[in-house]
């Protein structure tokens, strides 16, 4: 199971900027979907950076971060939910 938490709207050789849809925080394992299907995993930069030059620690909706990886521009990115496991 998976949260969807951003899509990439931009994106160059110097890194990409995820558009945040969902609470994301610094740190975060996040789950990659681009547009050819390729599957990866990325972490967030600690602190986190806004296209404004802020930097935080979390991010919500509407907030737009960089990233200092390239990804291809309408990626898709999503935390996977942890599940317990019960033997």
């Amino acid at each position: 199971d998976s949260l969807f938490v951003g899509n990439i709207t931009r994106s160059s050789a110097e890194g990409a900027v995820i558009e945040v849809r969902n609470r994301i925080e610094a740190e975060d394992v996040l789950e990659t979907l681009q547009p050819d299907g390729t599957i990866g995993t990325i972490t967030l930069p600690t602190p986190l950076e806004t296209t404004e030059g802020e930097y935080v620690d979390f991010a919500n909706n509407s907030r737009f971060i960089k990233l200092p990886q390239a990804l291809p521009k309408y990626s898709i990115l999503r935390r996977l939910k942890k599940t317990a496991i019960i033997e």
